[in-house]
């Protein structure tokens, strides 16, 4: 009799587990897919095969700009993408550093503007980087502004987009080139 008892338990729990599996939930494959997919789609452009990170066009290091903070933190398993700079708060400016290299700033906790770090080795999808001649940028980008302290252009195909290039400036000398880039939206009132 007590073997009857328990085959009937064991058939009523297969019973079950056949019938929670059937309706419609999201499997533990499934569930696993769809973290890998959020895994992937947080991840940055390849490097280029000389080992390059790519800067834009319209992101760096797996952040978007437009992005909002708080939705990339719970994207990656509650983990902040970087950690706020002090003092800061997600309401106006707030500036960021990357647990990595590179910062940025948010506005309304929305990222506006994102840098690379000094040492990274970095480049445009267009192939600008440290050391490109002013004719170089202008060439990739025709849009190219100079400026008093620095220099931008649009990011092509991404309106309300653009680079920044540090080193290239409107009352410079001759030979000046790009010492570093950002890349930035037209939401960012954050820096100058």
């Amino acid at each position: 009799m007590r073997i009857m008892q328990s085959f009937g338990v064991v058939l009523a729990a297969a019973a079950l587990v056949t019938t929670l599996s059937a309706c419609g939930g999201e499997t533990s494959t499934e569930s696993r897919a769809t973290e890998q997919n959020t895994v992937e789609a947080m991840k940055p452009l390849q490097p280029t095969a000389s080992g390059t990170e790519i800067l834009g066009p319209a992101g760096y290091n797996g952040l978007d700009l437009g992005a909002d903070w708080a939705e990339e933190t719970a994207r990656n398993n509650g983990k902040a993408r970087g950690i706020l700079e002090d003092g800061a708060t997600m309401v106006g400016c707030a500036g960021f550093r990357f647990w990595t290299s590179g910062s940025g700033y948010l506005n309304d906790g929305k990222v506006v503007a994102l840098f690379p770090g000094s040492s990274a080795k970095v480049q445009t999808p267009e192939g600008i980087k440290a050391g490109s001649s002013v004719d170089q940028v202008r060439a990739a980008y025709p849009s190219l502004r100079l400026g008093v302290n620095w220099s931008s252009a649009d990011v092509p195909g991404h309106p309300g987009y653009h680079y920044g290039f540090m080193g290239i400036t409107r009352d410079g000398q001759a030979g000046q080139s790009v010492t570093s880039l950002l890349l930035y939206s037209d939401q960012d009132t954050c820096h100058n």
